[in-house]
């Protein structure tokens, strides 16, 4: 049985979605990568949500992301770039903190 790719996308302003990071462009690449290694894409869109804030409380779809992980639901996870996570050093750490420990 194949792998998941587990694909996260979100944007944060208009320009972002303008200027070649749309979630459709996230979700290509990694729906790329997903084909390049041999698994299924799946995708969880967050759609136009911002990441500024430390708290995890307005972005359901990371939130339920980092709980299936410590799930073992999800093993590989897929980002456009790091600060699709999040641009807060706080909350950035606590995101890998939770997929290290996963």
């Amino acid at each position: 049985m194949k792998e998941e790719l587990h694909i996260y996308s979100r944007v944060s302003t208009t320009q972002q979605e303008e200027a070649g990071t749309s979630l459709a462009n996230q979700e290509k690449l990694g729906r790329d990568k997903a084909k390049q290694l041999d698994m299924i894409p799946v995708i969880h869109n967050e759609g136009g949500m911002s990441a500024s804030d430390e708290s995890l409380d307005n972005r359901v779809v990371i939130f339920n992301l980092l709980e299936k992980m410590k799930l073992g639901e999800v093993k590989n996870l897929f980002v456009y770039n790091n600060d699709r996570l999040s641009r807060s050093t706080t909350t950035f750490t606590i995101i890998r903190k939770h997929m290290r420990e996963s």
